[in-house]
């Protein structure tokens, strides 16, 4: 068990087992309080010894450190022995707190509230139960799923998805598994009133899902905590580290109404969704009456599709309009194009190029590397932010030849792009399949999204930006921290280099960034930085004397 004080000068929701905190409230200038509580990060199990007879009994899934998911039994890892962790509920704080090892229940809700709501307007009630995660789960553990799809014949396909870590294994007749009812997320809404919903994507793996919710329609009012002009949609689909805030009008009669959430790709394979429950109150306390089933692709407008060609009313990210507009280069001082690919290499991890290359075996044990113009990413020895004298070992350049770092046909460094502080950088971000991208450190415009056809390459993109089949929006565009780039096509994005250090850019799939498909931009010099705090610990290889 490992034990995280933290220390906020600020309203913190959630203590150690579950209750509301005192600092609890709305946000309001003035009012900074100072909340201490403790995380427990604690290796744990579902339907554990304090489920006692649950599912059985259903009164028994609420008992307090009671994991249900959705009825399958597998080890975890939890914070306070919750799923998802205690939400962090905050106003304006200085500094970004982030959680690991999500694909075994590590993470949670971290809402930031501001005195100054541009969007108050579009709302009436703000509660911090209406946060809702979706995660997709396996009925194993991560490092049993990982190393299986690395070295074995494992795919790496969810089971399942859960809603604030509730839902129902839905295949699990059809599977040889005991049906059981487990609970279900049910979020509570006042009729007549206007509500903020944030729905958080906490996915690990390849798993987009689309979002709707039975008879209701959507405002999405912000997107990765940037506030946008509010734009209605039927439908919205969410990739891995995305956040979208939408406004739901409970104006329909008093009843229960279905959340619907649908994975895509490779949570298609075995048809992945989960329900949670709208309750008017006064409705009953029972299901709503419609059919669950599985359907990727429901009528009406969608925001954000990851196929926009085949969609009749879709709304990319870039159609959305920034609230409040803020200064997008006009002119840009560095672009670089980026390529996410799945390339069939000898990577050294999974394959030996002697005994099992990657054309020796047979298509069920190959194993495509994911990669950031065709190079694996590795960490350097040492932090260069606080060691910055020390040498980085297989440091390699963009734009620069990376031939001295190949084995063959596989290349592994340290990728790192370049640029000073101050300068407008535009990144053109290139994709040959779905990846979502998640830049550290940054805020970033969205100027441009588009589909050329599969197999799209770097080129393709130069070419056609260079015939002027790129529109870039240079006014009122929305501003996020990760986005898709399309199937066969590319997302154009800008910012200024305002933030100097050295930030790490990758696909927030996990198997994806875990395997390399990363690179580092670093910002500004070492003068640009404050100096490193005296006896501040170092680190670096180790290897003893013999």
């Amino acid at each position: 068990m490992q034990l995280l004080r933290l220390f906020l000068a600020v309203g913190v929701i959630v203590g150690a087992s579950g209750e509301k905190h005192e600092c609890e409230r709305q946000c309001t200038a003035g009012d900074t309080r100072t909340c201490m509580y403790e995380f427990n990060i604690i290796e744990y199990h579902t339907l554990s010894r304090a489920c006692y007879d649950c599912p059985n009994t259903l009164s028994d899934c609420t008992r307090e450190e009671c994991i249900v998911a959705d009825g399958v039994s597998r080890p975890m890892l939890t914070v306070n022995r919750q799923l998802p962790g205690p939400a962090i509920q905050v106003g304006s704080p200085n500094e970004r707190w982030r959680c690991v090892h999500r694909g075994d229940g590590l993470f949670g809700a971290f809402v930031v509230r501001q005195a100054q709501d541009n969007l108050h307007g579009a709302y009436e009630v703000d509660s911090p139960d209406h946060v809702l995660i979706l995660h997709d789960w396996f009925h194993g553990s991560t490092n049993s799923e990982f190393l299986g799809f690395q070295h074995s014949k494992s795919l790496g396909v969810a089971n399942n998805i859960l809603l604030n870590g509730k839902g129902r294994d839905l295949h699990a007749k059809e599977e040889g598994r005991e049906v059981v009812n487990t609970p279900l997320e049910v979020l509570h809404v006042t009729p007549g009133l206007r509500h903020r919903l944030r729905i958080v994507s906490a996915s690990s793996y390849i798993c987009p899902m689309a979002v709707s919710i039975d008879s209701h329609r959507l405002t999405v009012v912000a997107v990765d905590g940037a506030e946008v002009v509010p734009r209605t949609v039927d439908v919205l689909e969410i990739i891995s580290g995305e956040r979208v805030d939408v406004v739901l009008e409970a104006n329909q009669p008093v009843d229960n109404y279905w959340i619907q959430v649908h994975g895509l790709v490779e949570c298609s394979t075995k048809q992945c969704m989960q329900a949670a429950v709208i309750r008017y109150e006064g409705a009953p306390e029972t299901e709503p009456s419609g059919l669950l089933e599985y359907n990727p692709y429901p009528p009406g407008t969608i925001l954000n599709p990851l196929f926009p060609m085949a969609v009749e009313e879709a709304v990319d990210i870039v159609d959305l309009d920034a609230l409040i507009p803020s200064a997008i280069p006009q002119e840009v001082d560095k672009q670089f194009h980026i390529l996410f690919s799945m390339n069939a290499v000898n990577n050294s991890f999974f394959f030996n190029q002697e005994l099992y290359p990657f054309n020796g075996v047979s298509p069920e044990w190959q194993r495509e590397s994911p990669q950031v113009n065709d190079l694996t990413f590795t960490f350097p020895q040492a932090p260069p932010l606080s060691q910055p004298h020390n040498s980085i070992p297989k440091l390699c350049l963009y734009g620069q030849d990376v031939s001295p770092f190949c084995e063959g046909d596989f290349c592994q460094c340290t990728y790192v792009v370049e640029v000073d502080l101050g300068d407008a950088v535009e990144m053109v971000l290139v994709s040959e399949g779905y990846h979502p991208f998640h830049l550290h450190g940054y805020n970033f415009h969205v100027v441009a999204m588009g589909v050329i056809g599969p197999g799209t390459t770097v080129q393709d993109v130069m070419d056609l930006d260079a015939a002027g089949g790129i529109t870039r929006k240079l006014q009122d565009a929305p501003l996020k921290d990760t986005v898709l780039v399309p199937n066969g096509g590319y997302t154009v994005i800008r910012f200024t280099a305002d933030n100097p250090g050295w930030w790490i850019m990758h696909c927030h799939f996990m198997y994806h960034s875990e395997m390399g498909m990363a690179a580092l931009l670093h910002v500004g010099t070492e003068g640009d930085l404050p100096p490193v705090p005296q006896g501040f610990p170092s680190c670096g290889p180790f290897l003893p004397e013999i």
